[in-house]
Parts: C-alpha cells; sequence; structure tokens
C-alpha cells in the first residue's frame, strides 16, 4: 500500500481547491504524478478517476528528484501515471526534462523506483508525442531505457494527447510489455477535454503574424511557444507542400517539439537563414520535416579593409540549446562566409608641404557581422585615422599622429581594419626639419571564423625646401600596421603599406604620400545545413543532401605608388559541408547508432570550401562526434504448450535494433529457475521442452514456467529478456495391455488405449478374461442409469448425466464390447468393465446389446440398456423403470408403464413414455415424444441447441403437470400459435424485431396459454433457459 506521502500534495481528484491542503483518503495501488506546468489543470484534476492518488510536482524542482523522493519507502503500486509536456522521446518534469541525454545522469534515480513499484507494473505517460518517431528508433529506445531501469511495462503515444479533433487521442498505443492498466481519466474528460497537452497546431503554410486571422503559421507558433512557459509541441502533421519563408524564423528560446508528416518542406528560398535555437539547456526536436534553401551570409567587411563575418548553420543554427533530430531532410542549404573588404589607397595622411600641415589619417573600415547577428551588435569597427601633423608660432612643427589598432571581431564577425597614419607636417628649410608620417595602427583580430582587418596605411613624410642649395631635412613615412589574425577557420587579413618620404627640392612642394590600408580576410563558411556553438546535436534517420559550405574571399590591396604589388587578404576556410561543432566550446555531435549507417544517418554531394573552391575540409561534418551504439529493444515473449509437447518460438521475431545496420543474435539463454529444458537451434529458433515436470496436471489445469535469453548487436551491446510459458494439462494416454488392470478414474478426460472388453456374449473365453480391464468410478452421479455411452468413430466415449468434467475415450474399442456379468444372472464367471458409484463388485446393472442383434423388448427389467445403431423398435416392461438408451438410427421406444428413462440418441425418434413419471430426451434429430395419458408427471429434456426440432404430446400445463428442461440453452422465444406451443432459440433481446423468427426447438402441441407468469410452474429444477414472451 502506499505510505504517507510529504514531499507533494495528495489531493482528491475532483477538487483543485484541495492543492494546498493534503486529504487523507483511502487510497489505490495505484499513483499519478501531475506536473503544474500543464494547461487546463482544474479539468485535468476534475477528470482524474477519484479513486487514484494524486501528487503535483513542483514547477521549480527538479521532477524526477520530486519522483524518487514521493516513491521512498513505498511499496506496492501497481500502476504510475506521469502526466505532463513531451516530446518525442523527453518527457517535462519540474524544472527539467527526461530524455536522451539526461537518461544516464537519472539512472539511479530511475532504479529506485522500483523499490516502490510491484513487479510488473505499468508505467503510462500522458505526454504529447513521447513516442513519436517514423522511424520508431529514438524514442522506443527512450521508452525501452525507462523499462530496462524501472522494471515497469511503459505506455506512451506517438501523437498529442488530448482532444480527437486536433488529432488527439488517450489510447497510449506504444508499449514496453504487457500494460494491463487503463488510463486514469474519465470517458467524459476524454471526449471533453478541450485541448491537448502543450500542442500548438500550424494551420497555414503562410508568413503573416496576425492573432486574429483564425489561423497559425509556423512563425506565430514559435513566437506563441517562446511566450508559454513549459515544452510545448509545434505540430505541422496538418499542413503540407511549402512554407516559403520571407524572413528567418524567430529564434526558439524554450523547449519545443516540431512534429511535421513527411510531407512539408520549410524552404528559405536562398535568401534566409532558417532556424534558430538559443537558450541553455533548451531542448528542442525536430522530426519528420524538409529543411531546403537555407542561406547563412556573412556580411562582407566594410569598405577600407575590414573583415569579413562568418555564415553559420545555413538551415540552423544551435548557439545554445540540445537539438535531436530524427526523420528529417536537409538539402541545398548554404552557409557563404562573409568577403574582406578591399583596402583603400593613399589612406594614409600626406605629408604637409613647405612650412604646410599634414593630413589625417583614413579610419579603419568594420569587420563583418555573422549572419545570425544585426547592426545592434558590438563589431570589430575600425581603428581611427592619425592626427595631421601641424606647424605653429615659432616655426614649431609636429608629425603626424599613430592611427588605432582595429577593433577585434565578437563571435562570428570581422575585424577592423587599423586607423592609417597622420601625415607629417612640412619643414622649413635647413632650421627647421619636415616632421615624420605618423605609424598605421594593426588590424583587429576576427572573432570565430571572422575575417581579420586590413593593417592601416602609414602616413606621409612632411616636405622641406632647399637651403642654400642644401638639402634640408624632411619627414620619414610612417610604418604600415600588421594585419589582423583571422579568426578560427577566418581568413587573415593584409598589412598595409607604409607612407612615402618627403623630398626637399626647391620649391618644397612634394611632401610623401600615404600609404594603402591593408585588404579584410575572409569570413569562415561553417556548416552548409547547421551551426553547433554550444550544446548538443543528436542525429538518427536523417539525410543531408548538397549542402554546401564556403569561405569568403579576402580583399585586394591597392599598390599607394606605381609598382608597388597587390597584396590579398586571405580567403575564409568552409568547414562542415553539412554540420559543423565549434571545436573549442561544449559542442558534441551525438549519433544514435555505432556508426552513421547504422544510425540511417546518409551524406549526399555536400561540400566544403573556400571561394576559390579548393577543398578546405570535409565534406560532410567537422567537430566532436560521439556514436552511440543503442543496445537492442526487446519485447516480453508468451508461448503456450501441453504437457507432453515441446514448442518452437523464435524470440528474435518481435525484437529489433534501432540500429538499422544491427544484426541481433540470441548469445545466453538463462534457465536458472526453469523446470522445463530449452534448446538453441541453427536457425536462431528457441525450443522449450517441458520434458516431465508437468506431468501431474490435470486436463484443463494449467502452469506457469520461464527462461530469459540475451541478444547481442553487432556491436556487443546487449538486452536481456523474459519467455514465458504456459503449459496445459492434457490427459495422458493410459494402456490397458498387459493383463487386467483397474483404472481410478479422475475427475478429466481419460484417455485409454488397449483397453480390455469383456466381449460379447456371456462366456469369455479364458485368455479374454485374463486381459479384462475395469473403469472405476467414485461420485453419487457414476451410476448406470446416468451413463451415456457415444460411439464417435472407432472410439467408445463413455460419460454421465449430471458431471460434465469426467469422460473415458476407450480408443479403438466398439461399444458392443463393453458389458458386465454376473453368474446369477446367467453368466460363467462374475466379470465386468465398470465399478459404479464405488462398488467393490461389478454388477449386472446394464445390458449392451450386440451390434447386429434385433430385439423387440429390453432382457430385464429395472435395466439399463444400450441399443445398437440400428432402426430399432423396442418395448420396456409394464410396472418396471426401465432406462433405454436408443444410440443411432431411426428408433421407436415404448416404455409401458413404470419410471421410464428414454433417451433418442442420434436419429428422428419416436419415445413413448407411457403411464408412470417419465423422463423422455430425444437427443438430435426431428423427434416426437409422446408422454401419455395419465396424471404422472412426466420431463421433456431438450439439452443444447442442436438436437433437432421435436414435437410433444398429452402435456399437462400448470401446477402438478409435465416439466420442461432446456439445458445449454442460453434464451428462448416462447410462441403461442393456435392451441400449440412453439419454443424458439432466442437473440436475448426483448421486444427485438426479430423475436420468433430463431431456430425452431420444440412444440408443445395442443398446449397453450402458457405467461411469463405462469411457464415457471413447469419448468424442470434443471432448466438453464430464460424465456421471452411477446
Amino acid at each position: 500500500m502506499l505510505a504517507p506521502i510529504s514531499v507533494a500534495q495528495l489531493f482528491h481528484a475532483n477538487s483543485v481547491d484541495n492543492l494546498t491542503t493534503p486529504v487523507w483518503r483511502d487510497r489505490s495501488s495505484e499513483l499519478l504524478i501531475l506536473d503544474a506546468q500543464l494547461d487546463d489543470l482544474d479539468e485535468l484534476i476534475a477528470g482524474i478517476d477519484p479513486t487514484i492518488p494524486v501528487v503535483m510536482l513542483a514547477r521549480d524542482r527538479d521532477g524526477v528528484t520530486q519522483i524518487t523522493e514521493i516513491l521512498h519507502k513505498q511499496t506496492g503500486i501497481t500502476a504510475l501515471h506521469i502526466v505532463s509536456h513531451g516530446a518525442p522521446g523527453s518527457i517535462q518534469l519540474g524544472s527539467t526534462h527526461l530524455n536522451l541525454h539526461t537518461l544516464q545522469a537519472y539512472a539511479f534515480d530511475l532504479w529506485q523506483w522500483r523499490y516502490a513499484l510491484q513487479p510488473s507494473a505499468d508505467l503510462l505517460i500522458y505526454g504529447c508525442h513521447v513516442a513519436a518517431s517514423e522511424s520508431a528508433s529514438t524514442s522506443q529506445w527512450f521508452l525501452q531505457q525507462i523499462h530496462h531501469y524501472t522494471g515497469a511495462n511503459v505506455a506512451a503515444t506517438a501523437y498529442p494527447t488530448g482532444n480527437a479533433a486536433l488529432g488527439g487521442n488517450w489510447e497510449l498505443e506504444v508499449q514496453i510489455g504487457p500494460v494491463q492498466t487503463p488510463v486514469a481519466f474519465s470517458q467524459e474528460l476524454q471526449e471533453a477535454y478541450p485541448g491537448v497537452l502543450g500542442t500548438i497546431a500550424v494551420t497555414s503554410t503562410g508568413n503573416a503574424i496576425n492573432d486574429g486571422d483564425g489561423v497559425t503559421t509556423l512563425i506565430e507558433a514559435i513566437l506563441q511557444a517562446n511566450r508559454t512557459p513549459g515544452a510545448d509541441t509545434i505540430d505541422l502533421t496538418g499542413v503540407s507542400g511549402l512554407i516559403n519563408l520571407t524572413l528567418s524564423l524567430p529564434t526558439i528560446r524554450d523547449d519545443t517539439n516540431f512534429i511535421g508528416n513527411g510531407n512539408l518542406i520549410i524552404n528559405g528560398g536562398g535568401q534566409h537563414q532558417i532556424f534558430e535555437v538559443d537558450g541553455s539547456n533548451t531542448d528542442v526536436t525536430f522530426s519528420n520535416l524538409t529543411i531546403t534553401g537555407g542561406r547563412a551570409f556573412g556580411r562582407p567587411g566594410l569598405s577600407g579593409g575590414g573583415g569579413g563575418g562568418a555564415g553559420l548553420g545555413g538551415a540552423l543554427v544551435i548557439n545554445s540549446g540540445n537539438v535531436t533530430l530524427d526523420n528529417m531532410r536537409f538539402i541545398d542549404n548554404q552557409a557563404i562566409g562573409g568577403n574582406g573588404a578591399n583596402g583603400v589607397a593613399n589612406a594614409g595622411g600626406r605629408g604637409g608641404q613647405d612650412s604646410g600641415d599634414g593630413f589625417a589619417g583614413a579610419t579603419g573600415g568594420n569587420g563583418g557581422f555573422a549572419n545570425f547577428l544585426n547592426n545592434s551588435i558590438s563589431l570589430g569597427a575600425g581603428g581611427r585615422g592619425g592626427a595631421a601633423g601641424r606647424t605653429a608660432a615659432g616655426n614649431d612643427r609636429t608629425p603626424g599622429g599613430n592611427g588605432s589598432n582595429g577593433g577585434t571581431g565578437p563571435f562570428g564577425s570581422g575585424g577592423g581594419a587599423g586607423g592609417s597614419g597622420g601625415g607629417g607636417a612640412g619643414g622649413a628649410g635647413v632650421a627647421f626639419g619636415g616632421r615624420n608620417g605618423g605609424n598605421g595602427g594593426n588590424g583587429g583580430n576576427g572573432g570565430f571564423g571572422g575575417g581579420g582587418g586590413g593593417g592601416g596605411a602609414g602616413g606621409g613624410g612632411g616636405a622641406n625646401i632647399l637651403g642654400f642649395f642644401v638639402p634640408a631635412p624632411v619627414g620619414v613615412g610612417g610604418a604600415a600596421g600588421a594585419g589582423g589574425v583571422g579568426g578560427q577557420f577566418g581568413g587573415n587579413g593584409a598589412s598595409g603599406t607604409q607612407g612615402r618620404n618627403g623630398i626637399s627640392n626647391a620649391s618644397g612642394d612634394n611632401p610623401g604620400t600615404g600609404g594603402s590600408v591593408g585588404a579584410g580576410g575572409g569570413g569562415a563558411g561553417l556548416g552548409g545545413a547547421i551551426f553547433l556553438r554550444e550544446g548538443t546535436l543528436t542525429l538518427s534517420n536523417t539525410t543531408f543532401q548538397n549542402n554546401l559550405s564556403i569561405g569568403g574571399l579576402g580583399g585586394l590591396t591597392p599598390p599607394s605608388i606605381s609598382g608597388e604589388r597587390v597584396v590579398a587578404g586571405t580567403a575564409g576556410q568552409g568547414k562542415g559541408g553539412a554540420i559543423f561543432a565549434n571545436p573549442n566550446a561544449n559542442a558534441q555531435i551525438i549519433v544514435q547508432g555505432a556508426n552513421f549507417e547504422s544510425a540511417g544517418i546518409s551524406f549526399l554531394n555536400n561540400q566544403a570550401s573556400n571561394a576559390l573552391n579548393l577543398a578546405t575540409d570535409n565534406a560532410n561534418i567537422f567537430g566532436n562526434v560521439r556514436f552511440v551504439n543503442r543496445p537492442p529493444i526487446t519485447q516480453p515473449d508468451a508461448i503456450a504448450t501441453d504437457e507432453d509437447t515441446a514448442v518452437t518460438v523464435d524470440v528474435l521475431a518481435n525484437d529489433r535494433d534501432p540500429d538499422i545496420t544491427d544484426v541481433l543474435r540470441i548469445v545466453t539463454i538463462d534457465t536458472t529457475g526453469t523446470l522445463g529444458r530449452v534448446t538453441r537451434n541453427p536457425d536462431g529458433t528457441l525450443t522449450y521442452d517441458p520434458g516431465t515436470a508437468f506431468q501431474a496436471l490435470n486436463a484443463g489445469q494449467t502452469a506457469s514456467d520461464r527462461f530469459r535469453y540475451t541478444v547481442s548487436d553487432n556491436n556487443r551491446a546487449t538486452a536481456t529478456e523474459i519467455v514465458t510459458v504456459t503449459i496445459r494439462g492434457v490427459n495422458d494416454l493410459l494402456d490397458g495391455a498387459g493383463g487386467a488392470k483397474t483404472f481410478d478414474i479422475p475427475i478429466e478426460t481419460t484417455v485409454i488405449q488397449n483397453f480390455g472388453g469383456v466381449g460379447v456374449g456371456v462366456n469369455p473365453t479364458s485368455d479374454i478374461i485374463a486381459e479384462v480391464d475395469t473403469l472405476k468410478f467414485s461420485g453419487a452421479e457414476f451410476t448406470a442409469r446416468n451413463m451415456l455411452l457415444t460411439q464417435a468413430g472407432s472410439d467408445l466415449e463413455i460419460t454421465f448425466e449430471g458431471n460434465s468434467t469426467t469422460k473415458v475415450i476407450l480408443q479403438n474399442f466398439a461399444l458392443e464390447n463393453l458389458d458386465n456379468l454376473r453368474v446369477e444372472t446367467g453368466a460363467s464367471v462374475n466379470l465386468g468393465n465398470i465399478l459404479f458409484n464405488s462398488e467393490t463388485a461389478v454388477q449386472d446393472s446394464f445390458d449392451v446389446i450386440n451390434a447386429d442383434a434385433i430385439i423387440n423388448q429390453v432382457l430385464r427389467q429395472n435395466s439399463v440398456t444400450f441399443l445398437n445403431n440400428l432402426d430399432n423398435v423396442v418395448t420396456g416392461f409394464d410396472n418396471s423403470n426401465d432406462v433405454i438408451n436408443a444410440q443411432g438410427g431411426n428408433d421407436i421406444l415404448d416404455g409401458l408403464s413404470g419410471d421410464d428413462l428414454l433417451r433418442g440418441g442420434d436419429g428422428d425418434d419416436i419415445l413413448i413414455g407411457g403411464l408412470g413419471a417419465d423422463t423422455l430426451n430425444g437427443g438430435s434429430g426431428n423427434n416426437i415424444l409422446s408422454l401419455g395419458v395419465d396424471t404422472d408427471i412426466d420431463t421433456v429434456v431438450y439439452r443444447g441447441v442442436d438436437n433437432g426440432f421435436n414435437v410433444v404430446s398429452e402435456f399437462t400445463r400448470g401446477t402438478g403437470g409435465d416439466l420442461l428442461s432446456f439445458e445449454g440453452v442460453d434464451a428462448i422465444d416462447v410462441i403461442s400459435n393456435g392451441s400449440s406451443t412453439f419454443f424458439r432459440l432466442s437473440d436475448g433481446i426483448a421486444e427485438n424485431a426479430g423475436f420468433g423468427t430463431g431456430q425452431l426447438l420444440l412444440e408443445l402441441r395442443n398446449v397453450s396459454g402458457f405467461t411469463a407468469d405462469t411457464l415457471g410452474l413447469n419448468l424442470a429444477s434443471s432448466n438453464t433457459a430464460r424465456f421471452l414472451f411477446a
């Protein structure tokens, strides 16, 4: 029984008001766990079977831990119901999720649950889509693992749970083990519940955001799921065809399960990156969808040497979270790195002329940003240009200012170009030389995947004028800044070029020119279909086809003077044509199988290269990949046989492996405690042989045996399952050969071969006497009067009226060879085949007429006679209680006076009771039963529904009248027609249109007037039928 629950609140299922106050009441052996984050809690609670205790999980605590605490020290729970939000292979419980990623962490908790559950208890999970998977691999493995840890039989659904009009049901049709427990909710709740558990149905393939238009688009569904706490299922099974996006979808920030129907394509049109997931510990699943035309394009660096941004994940970007894909297709998606910006010539400030100011250097270009960022994100800003050199009073001169370094790009963005140096001030003859140009700033480094910024240009030196025909001092051009280093997989920026020196001439008008800003490096293209920054990506049964990742081009650095070499920034790399996982973070690709093939993962014509079409990586996948060889999924087997017969079972027929290329084989058989013997056959089947272990079973009795087997896949993962065997008791074949034997007959069917009969006549030979066998019956009903002998082919069947369980079958034995003999009735020896009712010596209590004999009268008074199969005309004796069994043939039996029992047997017979209280049973065939005109109470027996049609005459109705006994018939329609009453087989439905049209069983000729109130006066105590009247 359930122990008191103190961790959570127990309340009456019919009153939500009692949520805050525990209400102790008599509880059944089931328990229901309800997650508080569900919608419509009032209605759900009101519909729970009021005899089931209910516990509410706190939404802000780990739900698995809460359940473990609830079940602690409890025993005897026969069924545990869990009602929560769900997703394929996932259940939300409080603040956590139990799914493929967390199963191992909660293994110890789940194992503890089994101590509160009875053996073979049921665990019913009501979350939507928990068992959903077209290939049945991911989710069924999840359920199989819960079954393994808890020991419970598990049931869940692959569909929404709830309203049928919204595609829901309450059936929990996917089961691991034989689940017997019905659902916990009333039929009224199942029919009236207005929604489904946490499901948002998409009903339109459009892109509109209009809450009042009566339809739900995919964009609206994601926005709604983000607003709604807890896990949500976005059901796309109701739409097919194309969703042509006009913009990227909203970022997914909450637990969400996307389920398609296999016929829906979400298309970015080659213009938009499609899905983005961004939420720490967020669990998102996608199944049965095709994603195509996604394009992640890193923005190019801005003019002036900015590095290009990274293109990340054309179809799906996972910034943070855990994403599971099953039965998905990713086709024609692209991740393209942004190009680095070209450098700019003469970006450094020009030096000043004689006694003139220099010019300021140019500001470097900003880096480009990644595709999923926007302009509001802090970028790699270009460095500021250096200030111009100045002249001042007193002929003071200043050099050009240095350009600042370009800013470092954040994740995915290019670095900014360095600022260019300013030009130095011009000189004033020998006394005042021209000043130096400023140095260019270094280009900023690219963020992850971004290109480096170009280096800043040096400023030009100041010019000067000749002094007395002697060259005067001039300014030296500033040094160039170094190019920024590209982020990982991004291209490097090029260095700038230095400024030129000023020149001294007669006119002082030849200052140095500024150098060129270096070109930016190209951004990387990472994950043509999917980019994983941090978290997990779990894959099964998914195709990646024609996806492309390509790095952006590096920009060009133009020459600042004639003949200077053109320098280019480095191109970005393309990595992971289909999938890219960040190698620098906790990012892992999990493949649900020992290899891609066994997990159902296929890669077709994916590419990874730089913009020059030079392959830079594996065309399919880049990053940390972990292969998980899932163990086999086994199902318990149940077989049946009888105690004498071996049975073969193919236990692997209902077992499977979620890794599609794995082949299962039986590695061990555990017969610890098994009573029978189990052998393994060459074809992989198993044969169970009961041997002699169950020979004590009687017919109709059963016993159970069991054994276990362990299967292994190609990669040594194993699973163990149980086979339950039901053994039926059968009638053991006894043998009468080898001398005279006495068989004590049990209350079951007994089969005897080589039974020794007395034979025909009354003078058996010594050889016959030596082999005569005897049947010994114990019980008051085992009398000669009750005995029935039936020749069934070559076998003789012996049964008794009043006993439905005992039967003796004498194989290959003729009726005429069964007899009892006594010396006092004319035989040569006391000898017999039957001892009735615990007799110690045989009595000559029945006569069997030889097969070819013709008699007109039974042989003895007050005896039991079994006729042969001829058409006999036989009478009894007056004043004798005769029992005449007609056997086969069309017979006429006349009991004369006395209390006679006449049985017609097979054939169309005429039974005449005569005077006395007679019992007439027509047997099969169409019979005439004449009771005789007397005041004694006769009984008419109609046994079974195959006894043909009997016509009964001289039946006396009313108190003290004759009796009817319909045995083995359920319901009879009673119809009066003229002066007679007819009894027809009925369907038992009162006032049915078919009343009185069933099989005609019996007519009481010239008898009428029965009513429902008076018929009982003429029914025997052995009657089993009920009667309907018009």
